[in-house]
């Protein structure tokens, strides 16, 4: 989406000019992609492709009753999280939220630490909403779409679109209608996302937006009116801002500056990811080095002063080149997909031969990933898949034990 509709709307602009960076940045996808797929296509071959349900499925009936109450719990935590953000202030993009530079962490952590449930929470709402009476449908429509309302209200465009894409997914998987042409909707949609993100970014970016506090939901609603000025007010900038914000990171900047401005990074570093095991809690002076480092990546191409809060970072193709350089992409991009697909190889046959629940559990869970592979620095990638991951797989084993011991159930659910 970035790499064709993002850069083509930049270039089309009249005020904006194409650009070596994001010539770049778009010949590393067109050539890179196929070193990372091809990696994926060695490890994932005659591995039958994702259904629901898996052929040969026994006690499907029994299956879907399990996975209701899944769906219900990580929308809880999902509306938790959003709620204790209003409550604290963590989830206000404004200034009212630059108390996370200092204090990171807060009770209202408590939600956000797994944050990867919304991904399988999202999955299962056309279940539930499929398997729910008059009630039910009418409590889960008001639930997803005050979550969905709120985060547009705190200005975060991601936390909008993404589920709008995943619930599209699951309508796919559960709501059976052969009329319905679901990439159809998915490409229409993303086309008239265009507007929308053009006016979110500049409602979040107006002086209002950061001067309001979030905990005041509808005075935060009502600085929207600034947004649209500022909307009109750049009206021969709005296709250029609309494709900034579907690129969404500063690739085009280090495809620029590396290495005539800034040389290769190579293996720096990298041994800090050793910090990802040491609680915060326990050290946090201001020299223990920071591990989801994108944004301090980009600072400093952009030498931006330290502190402040953004969501710009850098993807991994764009990590792997300023590391290493071009040699460093094809490599680093097929050695990924060779570890994406023996990840995915294990679950996916985990789910189709061996126990359906537990196995659509972690793929729920592991789906964010299909949304943006690499949308990481190599510290982060490291937390990824050595920490957080981890942590989600632990307490999601907690969720799928208790669930199969308050239904009394003995051998796995649907195989």
């Amino acid at each position: 989406m970035g790499l064709g509709l993002g850069i083509s709307l930049v270039t089309i602009d009249a005020s904006e000019k194409f650009n070596q960076g994001y010539l770049a940045m778009q010949l590393v996808g067109l050539l890179g992609f196929p070193f990372l797929i091809g990696g994926y296509a060695v490890v994932m071959r005659k591995v039958p492709a994702f259904v629901f349900p898996p052929i040969g499925t026994r006690g499907m009936d029994a299956l879907i009753k399990l996975l209701v109450p899944v769906g219900w719990c990580c929308l809880a935590l999902e509306f938790g999280k959003v709620f204790s953000g209003i409550l604290s202030g963590s989830l206000d993009r404004g200034y009212g939220g630059d108390f996370l530079v200092d204090t990171p962490f807060g009770w209202w952590s408590v939600f956000s630490i797994l944050s990867r449930f919304q991904t399988l929470g999202y999955v299962l709402v056309p279940l539930i909403w499929r398997e729910s009476r008059v009630f039910g449908k009418a409590f889960v429509a008001a639930t997803v779409g005050s979550i969905l309302f709120l985060h547009f209200v705190s200005g975060s465009r991601g936390a909008v679109f993404f589920p709008l894409f995943i619930l599209v997914v699951g309508c796919y998987m559960f709501l059976e209608n052969r009329r319905v042409k679901y990439e159809l909707i998915l490409a229409i949609g993303l086309i008239g996302l265009a507007p929308l993100v053009t006016l979110m970014a500049n409602y979040r970016n107006s002086v209002a937006f950061r001067e309001t506090s979030i905990r005041d939901i509808f005075q935060k609603l009502g600085t929207l009116r600034e947004g649209l000025a500022l909307q009109s007010e750049k009206s021969d900038q709005r296709l250029a801002e609309a494709g900034r914000a579907f690129i969404g990171v500063a690739d085009p900047l280090v495809y620029e500056m590396t290495p005539n401005v800034i040389p290769y990074e190579g293996f720096d570093r990298l041994g800090d990811a050793i910090w990802t095991y040491i609680p915060y809690l326990l050290y946090k002076s201001n020299d223990r080095p920071t591990i989801q480092d994108g944004y301090q990546i980009v600072r400093t191409y952009t030498g931006a002063p330290e502190g402040g809060r953004t969501s710009i970072e850098i993807s991994f193709p764009a990590e792997l080149y300023r590391r290493w350089g071009w040699a460093g992409v094809p490599i680093g991009l097929f050695l990924y997909g060779l570890f994406y697909g023996a990840v995915f190889r294990y679950v996916f046959r985990l789910y189709l031969y061996r126990n359906a629940l537990w196995g659509f559990m972690v793929c729920g869970l592991f789906f964010n990933f299909f949304v943006a592979w690499f949308w990481a620095s190599a510290l982060t990638m490291i937390w990824y898949w050595t920490y957080d991951i981890p942590k989600h797989l632990a307490v999601l084993s907690c969720l799928y034990f208790l669930i199969r011991a308050l239904r009394n159930i003995k051998a796995p659910p649907g195989m």
